[in-house]
């Protein structure tokens, strides 16, 4: 599960449950203990409590592909990923790495005039 981006319903049992439990446990503990803390709270409760509330689960691997290609390998072309996946966080880029960011963005551009 990619936590640093969830959508939800409003009044949503799993992430009124997520949220209960998250602050809980930040009143008793001073740090994380598992890098994973979120995936493996979100994995029990889907597995046992909330088994009727799992959500849809999107690959986080799509996203990270437009991470290569702004390091500048040619894993697969843009227009392919953009049709598969929409957004992404990009930041923390400097030198070589923005000069193709800003050839991607307007590549996209051509492409997104060219489908309208």
């Amino acid at each position: 599960m990619l936590n640093s981006i969830i959508f939800a319903k409003k009044g949503s049992i799993m992430i009124s449950t997520m949220l209960d439990l998250i602050l809980h446990y930040w009143e008793t503990q001073t740090k994380v203990n598992n890098y994973f803390f979120f995936q493996i709270l979100y994995h029990e409760l889907v597995n046992r409590k909330l088994k009727d509330s799992q959500c849809t689960i999107v690959s986080d691997t799509l996203p990270h592909i437009l991470r290569v290609l702004v390091d500048g390998t040619a894993y697969m072309p843009l227009e392919q990923l953009l049709a598969k996946v929409s957004m992404h966080k990009l930041t923390y880029f400097e030198g070589e790495r923005l000069m193709n960011l800003d050839k991607l963005l307007a590549e996209e551009k051509q492409i997104e005039a060219r489908i309208k």
